[in-house]
């Protein structure tokens, strides 16, 4: 799947999908600015680093995680990468391993992952944190 072709256009060339969508887009960032502006679920006692992107795939995060835990394992430091999960059907808190779990079980990505950091699979983002921490990041 590929983001239509509109919405990357300047607002002077607006498509009328664009128009039609742009109500939503104005609920979205209402919804997202309350959930920014309340306070976390957890504070960890450790740093923590999200990559993330508006657009969905396809944008380097896979590669930059990858990235960011060689560097910081070069550096000495221990790495816990946690992620949603995208696709897997586990709710978690669990920490993958690539020789027992399966893609369909905690995602594809998070599978990849674990082969370059340890990796916990949650579909709710505190309690993942929560559960990286156990293993003293």
């Amino acid at each position: 799947m590929r983001a239509p072709k509109f919405w990357f256009n300047k607002p002077s060339t607006w498509h009328l999908g664009s128009l039609m969508l742009s109500p939503l887009g104005k609920i979205y960032a209402y919804k997202t600015a309350r959930r920014l502006a309340s306070p976390p679920f957890v504070i960890p006692s450790v740093p923590v680093v999200c990559v993330g992107n508006l657009n969905a795939g396809g944008t380097g995060k896979t590669p930059t995680v990858i990235a960011l835990s060689e560097i910081c394992n070069d550096l000495g430091l221990k790495t816990i990468v946690v992620s949603r999960g995208y696709r897997g059907h586990k709710k978690g808190p669990l920490k993958i391993n690539p020789n027992n779990h399966l893609a369909n079980e905690v995602g594809d990505e998070p599978l990849l992952l674990a082969n370059f950091a340890e990796t916990i699979v949650s579909k709710n983002r505190a309690a993942g944190v929560e559960a990286a921490l156990e293993f003293k990041p």
